[in-house]
């Protein structure tokens, strides 16, 4: 039975039962390799962007070029 008086952590301690040492190592582990994850995603989405910034903007310039021109 689990103690319904202690805090998140020391629940997951006694579920675990590798003590409040043993779940602070599992969360930060988890958190860094999320960390490796996002930044990982993060580089690639910029690239992305940048990718579809300048491909956006070349289709703009063709398709500006069809229409006739301004008489300002």
């Amino acid at each position: 039975m689990l103690d319904s008086d202690v805090g998140p952590i020391s629940t997951v301690a006694q579920i675990w039962s590798g003590g409040h040492e043993d779940v602070v190592n599992r969360v930060h582990n988890t958190l860094k390799t999320l960390h490796k994850i996002l930044s990982a995603s993060s580089d690639e989405l910029i690239k992305s962007a940048k990718h579809y910034n300048s491909t956006d903007a070349a289709e703009a310039r063709k398709m500006d070029a069809t229409y006739p021109a301004s008489k300002r």
